[in-house]
């Protein structure tokens, strides 16, 4: 019940958005995105589709800066709902400025992670700037299954934890 309530003015203010805003098709304002923050990552899931990618960082990778450039960007085309996604976005060592920056700008945001890099501070944080949901990736329900699939001996612990 109480995510329900939780999740009825995120589905009020989404059927008010659309109802006042008819003309979002005929702008042709990006309502949605996605936003891969990095392709790096903690797992080395065979079936990624980032590939060895996930291991050396990337040069076009944008920095602080250029990613708030981007949502300024965003924010004045009209854009509401952004996913932070990866590689892992956790693994930026300023996720929490960027997804700071993308709060204060209004977006509803959502986090796609993998969970291994979860910790208390991060979940805090979280807290103080909720997301509208997060989806974790989940490889396994044993730690044999998942460490199988991640190719991360030791990942499965960290998973839990997150």
């Amino acid at each position: 019940m109480s995510a329900e309530i939780n999740e009825r003015p995120y589905y009020e203010f989404a059927d008010r958005f659309y109802q006042e805003r008819t003309s979002v098709a005929e702008d042709r304002v990006p309502v949605e995105g996605i936003l891969e923050l990095s392709r790096l990552c903690s797992l080395r899931c065979e079936h990624c589709y980032i590939g060895d990618a996930r291991w050396t960082k990337d040069s076009r990778e944008l920095s602080t800066q250029q990613m708030k450039e981007l949502l300024d960007t965003l924010a004045a085309a009209g854009t509401l709902w952004l996913t932070f996604t990866g590689g892992e976005p956790l693994i930026r060592r300023d996720f929490r400025e960027i997804w700071q920056y993308a709060k204060q700008k209004g977006f509803i945001l959502i986090l796609y992670t993998n969970a291994t890099l979860f910790t208390p501070e991060l979940g805090a944080f979280l807290a103080l700037y909720p997301p509208q949901r997060i989806e974790v990736s989940i490889y396994g329900a044993t730690a044999a299954t998942y460490e199988a699939v991640t190719g991360v001996a030791g990942a499965w612990p960290r998973f839990l934890r997150g």
